[in-house]
């Protein structure tokens, strides 16, 4: 890969960020990061400047170690946990982003996580968070963190600290009953009014399935 024309190195001691476009906003120069709609229904806009094509769109091309994100409406990179990342390299330049192409026309921002082991070692529960444990592949072992809503408040506090997560639950591993039914509990964010909720799995003979669905909170 050819040198990166602006790098940004984070380490266990780096701010947390909702998501990664709140993480590069301001902070690699001529890449302007806007913020489409109101809070239910935030989606965002990226653009590089001194570069485009006419045949690429408007977005630039998004890596996560080096595997190409689709981001048609603006939200792909709020699904990835801004902790995870150790360095965001931009190209936007002919000699750097120009071996991807035409897909690379509007410039490349490629995010690299830290290694296996870092990212394991720095998982830790913060106060009033949960651990939910995740079952995927036997050697990689993740946890999803959510708040807990089940400890007494004091009578004398007058309010807790706001919830602000986009990203509110994630369960990698769940089945249906005989109906093709299931059900799951997750608590909501204060600021969140309506949830977008994507599932994918495969059937039982094998087939993907995957479905999206807003819904509003009352």
């Amino acid at each position: 890969m050819p040198a990166a024309d602006a790098v940004l190195v984070f380490n266990e001691k780096s701010p947390t960020y909702p998501n990664l476009y709140e993480m590069i906003q301001g902070r690699l120069a001529g890449v302007t990061v806007t913020r489409e709609g109101a809070t239910q229904a935030r989606s965002y806009k990226v653009f590089i400047r001194g570069v485009g094509s006419f045949k690429s769109g408007m977005q630039p091309l998004y890596l996560m170690d080096g595997v190409p994100i689709q981001d048609p409406d603006g939200t792909a990179l709020m699904y990835f946990n801004s902790s995870d990342i150790e360095r965001i390299e931009l190209l936007k330049n002919a000699g750097t982003a120009g071996m991807y192409g035409v897909r690379g026309g509007n410039g490349v921002i490629a995010f690299y996580t830290r290694s296996k082991r870092s990212m394991q070692g720095s998982a830790k529960p913060k106060s009033g968070m949960t651990p939910i444990q995740f079952i995927g592949y036997p050697s990689v072992q993740r946890e999803f963190y959510v708040p807990r809503y089940d400890t007494e408040v004091a009578t004398s506090a007058i309010s807790g600290p706001v919830d602000h997560r986009d990203v509110l639950y994630w369960k990698p591993l769940m089945q249906t009953d005989s109906q093709g039914r299931s059900q799951l509990r997750f608590p909501l964010s204060d600021v969140v009014r309506t949830v977008r909720i994507v599932i994918q799995g495969v059937t039982a003979d094998g087939r993907p399935v995957s479905g999206v669905q807003l819904i509003q909170v009352q």
